[in-house]
């Protein structure tokens, strides 16, 4: 079944819908803006739930970038991690595949997360993924907007630092190249 951009709107925040608006403003025509277009002051509300994932290889995804609102949730910053240390080791290589999928293909992915923190607490986030190209410097980014869903039934009171997270839910919509095959 094919996803447009349209039809994934109702699974996103409103900070995610917000950041797909200004991603396709950019893209002027094209399948992926350039990340030298990408103008952190025009999103400046949405920047506390942006993280900037840079694709090494598929055993390393550098987290470039966490927002300050998705640190202090996690408790812990993790600017300059693979991202791939927070997968359980088992998905590591297919949360991998996933990502890089939104690169290469590209598609855009809308993800339920569920994190798991070490004093035992339990989260849902809320998450758009979308390819960005570096004309640059040839580098590969993913750039993520994620927000809050809710809480399990254990609400956290404070941040405490994240153990791992796993996928509840992932999509992939067409941003014009199709949508990737993939299996969770």
């Amino acid at each position: 079944m094919s996803h447009s951009t349209d039809a994934i709107r109702t699974e996103l925040s409103s900070q995610g819908n917000e950041f797909l608006d200004y991603w396709l403003s950019l893209r002027a025509g094209r399948l992926l803006p350039d990340r030298a277009e990408f103008d952190p002051v025009q999103v400046k509300h949405l920047l506390p739930f942006i993280v900037i994932h840079e694709l090494i290889d598929p055993e390393i995804i550098r987290l470039r970038l966490v927002g300050t609102g998705v640190v202090s949730q996690y408790g812990q910053e993790s600017t300059g991690r693979n991202y791939l240390d927070f997968v359980e080791p088992e998905r590591r290589a297919k949360a991998s595949e996933a990502i890089f999928l939104v690169r290469e293909h590209p598609a855009g992915m809308s993800v339920t997360l569920q994190s798991s923190t070490h004093g035992g607490g339990n989260l849902l986030r809320r998450t758009i993924a979308l390819p960005v190209g570096d004309a640059k410097e040839d580098r590969k980014f993913v750039y993520f907007c994620s927000t809050r869903h809710e809480a399990s039934e254990r609400p956290l009171t404070e941040p405490a630092k994240l153990a791992v997270q796993s996928v509840a839910n992932r999509r992939y919509f067409d941003i014009g190249a199709g949508i990737p095959e993939f299996s969770d």
